[in-house]
Order: structure tokens, then sequence, then C-alpha cells
């Protein structure tokens, strides 16, 4: 009765535990599987929440120079009279578009946010999973984390009796990103039609060997929930390498991208003046 509280994954896994009586152990599965889903999510949102700070701080950082700092030299130059160079007047250029249009470009921010919140919600949602895929490190957290956390939803499925497909469509239910979750979708037809689990995967473009031959493996022995869960965990460290690592990384260049912008603004304020002190 209460679905934006409980899942469709939350409710099955439980339906499924009072018909086999084996409720006290779907309700500790239920309960592990929360509390590792949890912290892998907080992990990769970590990881994800980061560099967008530092790029929203990078980019106050240049609006403050172009909006406050730069018009001072311009009206020191401006008294001055002198020919500046070419990089100087394309800064005093921006500068004096955002100063004389701040208003129209925040209307129009906030109606673009608007339109892609309310009115183009779906295609937008399909336009940043697609792009979140293909971005440099962070598209491989995502795809990693999505493996982890689809194998250990399964396997979660699998252990309080749910059939093999429908764990799959559950799964796919609980995916974020869009892209992956109709690729994942398209598996269950391969399924009904005969093809193995681990056949189907072979299809999909982002599925790596090694999860496909431990499925294959899991479905030979009869025991594809506990390979799926070793799956998960091999994954889940590959997050964990992968945010680490990109903590490492994302900081010094993320500095030096803002230092090389902010850099720019200023030597452009500054070179008239080295030019002036050079003919004295």
């Amino acid at each position: 009765k209460y679905k934006e509280v409980f899942s469709k994954f939350y409710t099955t896994t439980i339906r499924s535990g009072e018909t086999t009586d084996n409720f006290l152990a779907v309700l500790n599965n239920l309960s592990d599987y929360f509390k590792n889903i949890s912290a892998l999510r907080k992990k990769v949102v970590s990881a994800l929440v980061y560099p967008l700070f530092l790029l929203i701080v990078a980019l106050f950082a240049i609006m403050y120079l172009l909006i406050f700092v730069v018009p001072v030299f311009a009206k020191l130059y401006a008294e001055i009279g002198q020919t500046l160079p070419a990089l100087t007047r394309v800064i005093l250029s921006i500068s004096g578009f955002l100063r004389s249009n701040i208003i129209i470009i925040l209307l129009a921010v906030i109606l673009i946010w608007y339109l892609l919140e309310f009115q183009y919600k779906e295609q937008t949602r399909s336009f940043f999973d697609k792009i979140k895929l293909k971005f440099p490190l962070i598209g491989n957290v995502i795809i990693n984390h999505f493996l982890a956390h689809f194998c250990k939803t399964i396997a979660m499925l699998l252990k309080s009796g749910v059939p093999l497909i429908k764990a799959i469509e559950i799964s796919s239910e609980t995916i974020d990103n869009k892209i992956i979750a109709s690729k994942m979708k398209n598996i269950t037809n391969d399924i009904s039609a005969g093809v193995s689990f681990a056949e189907s995967l072979k299809k999909t473009d982002f599925i790596p060997p090694l999860m496909i031959e431990m499925i294959h493996t899991g479905e030979q022995t009869g025991a594809l929930d506990e390979m799926l869960d070793n799956t998960s965990s091999i994954y889940e460290e590959t997050v964990n390498r992968a945010i680490s690592t990109l903590m490492v990384i994302i900081e010094p260049v993320m500095m030096l991208i803002i230092g090389v912008f902010i850099a720019i603004i200023l030597l452009s304020m500054y070179m008239p003046i080295f030019e002036l002190s050079a003919r004295f």
C-alpha cells in the first residue's frame, strides 16, 4: 500500500520470504543487502560530488573576477587611453557583457533549468546518463557500481526464491542509469527464449568477460546466487580502488584547470601595465 516507501524489490523479496517459509532469513539478507548497497552508494556519490563542488567554486571565482575585479582595470585603462592587447580586449568584452546582461543570463539559466527538469525530464535524463557513462574516470566508477549493485540485487532475490527472469526485471528497475536499465531489461527476452543468462549478457557492450564467465560458472554448477555474490564483491572492491584513484587525481587536475583560467584573466589585466612599464 505504500509504494512511495517500499520499492518493488523490497515487497517482492518479502513476499517470497512469506511464501517459502524462509521469512527470517530473508529479513536478515535484506538488512545486510541495504547496509552494503548504502555504503557503496555513499562512496560513489562522494566521488561524484567532490569534483562538482570544485567546479561550482571555480565558476563562482571566475564570475567574481569578471564582474567585480575586471571592471576596475577597465576603468583604469579607459582613463589612460592605452591601446590594449587582444587578450585584454576579449576579457573586457566578456566582463562588460556579463555586467550588462546578468539579469537576462540568470533568467535564461532558470528557464533552461525549468525546461530540462520538468518539460523534457526524460530526454534530459537519458542524455546525461549517456554522458556520465562516457566521462573519463567517473564513467568507469558508475559502470562498476552498477555491476556490483546489479549482481548483489539478483543474488539477494534468488536467495529469497524469486525466479531469475523476475529477479532481472526487478534489478533493472533499481538501476539509476536509464541507458543501462533499458539494456538489462532486454536480457529477459533472450532468457525467455531459452538463451542462458551468461550468453544473453554477451550481447551488451559494457559487461566485462570476467562477470560473464563467473555467471556462466554459477549456472553450470547450480550456485548462481553465490557466484553473483562473489562477483558483486569483486566489483565493490574495484569501485573502492577507482574512487581512491579518482580522489587522488581529481583535486590536482581541477586545481590546475581553475588556476589556468584565473591566471589567464589576471594576466590579461596586467599585460597593459607590463607594456606600459616597458616603455619607461
